[in-house]
């Protein structure tokens, strides 16, 4: 039997995606399982919200950085000595696995 270090053990299910079986092999959902919030909520992605357009099918995660401008939410702080006053550019975030919330009207 191969030795596996119990660090990476603890580590990789970071890299796994949470079973989606709505959805096919190119990451949009299956017609035939998806209920009709979840398809209200796909046309949404797609369509209006324009999320697709930086979480991309069929992982929903994009190569980009993008500066979300955090800082307009909180006021500048010194934390351990530090001045916090912006976060600065981010990866896009993964949607894969997270679900089809609805928005806030």
């Amino acid at each position: 039997m191969r030795h596996v270090p119990t660090g990476w053990l603890r580590f990789r299910p970071r890299f796994d995606f949470p079973p989606a079986p709505m959805l096919n092999v190119l990451g949009r959902l299956d017609r035939a399982r998806a209920s009709e919030a979840e398809l209200r909520g796909e046309a949404l992605f797609f369509g209006k919200g324009q999320c697709s357009a930086c979480h991309v099918p069929p992982y929903y995660i994009g190569n980009l950085m993008h500066n979300l401008q955090t800082e307009r939410f909180f006021k500048p702080q010194t934390i351990n000595g530090r001045r916090a006053v912006a976060d600065g550019p981010i990866k896009t975030f993964p949607l894969r696995g997270q679900g089809l919330a609805a928005l806030p009207a």
